[in-house]
Formats: C-alpha cells, structure tokens, sequence
C-alpha cells in the first residue's frame, strides 16, 4: 500500500507494484484499477480528485503521482 507520506518513497512503490503487474500480466486498465485499492489515507484522497484518464490509464496515473508524491532529489538520482 502506499499512503502519501513523506517518508514513502513512490519510486520503490511503483516498482513494487509493476513487478506483481507484470507477473499478472495485467493491461493497463487493470493496473489503474488495481493501483487504487492499494492507495491509503493521502493518496486515496488525492485519488478521488483526479480526473477519469488519471483514475483509469496506469501510464496517466503514474506519471501524475509521480508529479504529485515524488521528491525531486529522489526523480534526479
């Protein structure tokens, strides 16, 4: 699961969750579908407030938590 906290880091979050994608071989609509049930508390609220491409194409989603919950340091390294 992935809460939004600052001491989460997405990157290893999204690894994370790519890798039991791909084992699934899940499309992209189920990525979208299955990220969201694993967003808690921050995330989950910001979840609802995104717009339908954002709640349902994983590489929109992605890319827009990224943008929202990635520390920059960690995006330069």
């Amino acid at each position: 699961s992935f809460s939004g906290l600052p001491t989460e880091n997405i990157l290893t979050w999204i690894d994370h969750f790519e890798n039991v994608a791909s084992y699934h071989q899940w499309t992209d609509l189920r990525k979208a579908l299955e990220a969201r049930t694993s967003l808690e508390t921050i995330a989950a609220t910001w979840f609802t407030q995104q717009n339908i491409p954002t709640k349902q194409i994983w590489t929109v989603l992605k890319e827009q938590l990224l943008k929202s919950f990635a520390n920059k340091n960690i995006t330069q390294t």
